[in-house]
């Protein structure tokens, strides 16, 4: 027994030893390359960096996005009755799926049909983006309400609890759904899980091929990760216990058919709901530690593949799986325009 134990102790501190370097690594790879990246992939990593440590030093791209999103979403709302407009913004949304991929293509396919579907998702996405960072003061309650009533005529509870929505489109509509309720427009909470049960029931999982499989876990993981406002939050285990226990009693094939990235959110949901000495965290770790590549420092696509700006999703969340805080920081929050106006980038 003490042989055992012995053992165990020293495996562990082998890997946990591991754990400084490589998050010291990852984090110079692209941080010291940030600035290259698309400006939506800055903001990405920045914002999540940020709620994980509370540095100011990523408030630049974040505020760069503001700008960005308070443009975009000026001309949405100021030009929703154009027909024409719409058309327009709708082929560019839809350019943005990626359709070398099975999910791209699927997902291009899924809202080519659907009218405004993809405008309305957009818009909402934009709106609860400006209203997470608390924008008052910066000239945007008044956009704000006209966007959340022109969501409100949308209507868009038939779309999210579509089942060919929910299979192909799962991560985005929980966090959508989300949206709608923190936004005052709707509460779908319920309703979607009961609908997401019913295309990903548990009872069919050995039907499920691989890719399907790693459908389901993402959306499940994103029940947790939209609930915790993305990082901003812990949540209560017992909500979402459901969801941990089906993630711990499959763990095996988690482990083995799943992506780094899938990988990286389950131990990320564990440690949402407080269960940072879970077994699912280590596990998630060790996938993590064993998935980086030395030579690139970096965790590579399934494929090999070390772009850092298509990495830059699997990378961040490997390092915050890594380096859980103690504490989250809510935010960032630009309350005070002269605030703003200091951290502003020229």
């Amino acid at each position: 027994m003490m042989t055992l134990l012995l053992l165990a102790t020293l495996f562990t501190r082998s890997w946990t030893a591991d754990i400084p370097r490589i998050s010291t690594q990852l984090k110079n790879k692209f941080e010291s390359a940030l600035s290259t990246l698309a400006p939506a992939v800055q903001r990405h990593y920045a914002i999540r960096m940020f709620r994980i440590t509370g540095d100011d030093q990523y408030m630049p791209p974040i505020i760069c996005d503001f700008e960005i999103t308070l443009n975009e979403l000026q001309d949405d709302v100021g030009q929703v009755n154009d027909s024409v407009y719409i058309q327009k913004r709708l082929l560019e949304l839809l350019s943005d799926f990626n359709t070398r991929t099975r999910k791209g293509r699927l997902r291009a396919e899924l809202f080519r049909n659907r009218g405004y579907a993809l405008f309305y998702l957009n818009l909402l996405y934009s709106t609860n983006k400006l209203t997470e960072y608390a924008t008052n003061g910066l000239g945007c309650d008044t956009l704000l309400v006209k966007s959340i009533n022109i969501l409100r005529r949308a209507d868009l509870s038939a779309l999210l609890l579509d089942t060919a929505v929910i299979r192909i489109y799962a991560p985005q509509a929980v966090n959508d759904i989300c949206y709608l309720h923190d936004l005052g427009i709707i509460d779908l909470r319920h309703n979607y899980r009961e609908a997401f049960r019913v295309v990903f029931p548990d009872s069919q999982d050995d039907s499920l091929t691989k890719a399907e499989f790693r459908d389901k876990i993402y959306g499940l993981t994103h029940f947790i990760l939209a609930a915790s406002g993305y990082y901003q939050q812990t949540v209560p285990t017992d909500e979402f216990q459901w969801i941990l226990d089906y993630l711990d009693d499959n763990a095996n094939r988690i482990m083995t058919e799943v992506t780094p990235d899938i990988i990286a959110e389950v131990g990320l949901c564990f440690l949402l709901t407080g269960q940072n000495g879970h077994r699912m965290v280590r596990r998630s770790r060790e996938a993590i530690l064993a998935a980086f590549d030395e030579q690139k420092h970096m965790i590579l696509s399934p494929r090999g593949n070390d772009n850092l700006e298509k990495g830059e999703h699997r990378n961040i969340l490997a390092y915050m799986l890594l380096n859980w805080p103690d504490s989250l920081h809510p935010g960032p929050y630009l309350k005070n325009p002269e605030v703003y106006r200091e951290i502003r980038p020229e």
